[in-house]
């Protein structure tokens, strides 16, 4: 059990590690978000937010992409939210670089391009 700070679990979402970070994602009534923490025993820092611009769901799957280098956090993270996935910049967030629709995805995959 780890404690979470006020205000970041609810709704709770995919738990995840970002190189630096374990990360979690939640939503706003507007946007979708990823918080960073630390762990130490049993509780839980915040130390940033990345705000999902338009992805008013819960960010259900997201992964953080990374820079092939150990320790160093992830240049872009794709988020589903409903039928729609996104890549936005990490840990920056804001507003998708690209987006698709799909037929409620139930997950995601990245690969490095030739």
């Amino acid at each position: 059990m780890i404690t979470l700070p006020d205000g970041t679990g609810t709704p709770p979402g995919q738990v995840g590690f970002d190189g630096k970070y374990v990360t979690m994602g939640s939503a706003s009534s507007a946007n979708g978000l990823i918080f960073q923490f630390t762990i130490s025993g049993s509780s839980a820092t915040l130390v940033n937010t990345t705000m999902l611009n338009g992805y008013t769901r819960l960010p259900a799957y997201f992964i953080v992409g990374a820079n092939d280098k150990k320790g160093k956090q992830g240049k872009a993270v794709v988020a589903t939210s409903g039928g729609n996935l996104g890549f936005f910049k990490y840990p920056a967030g804001g507003n998708y670089t690209f987006q698709t629709t799909q037929n409620w995805p139930w997950s995601s995959a990245v690969s490095k391009g030739k």
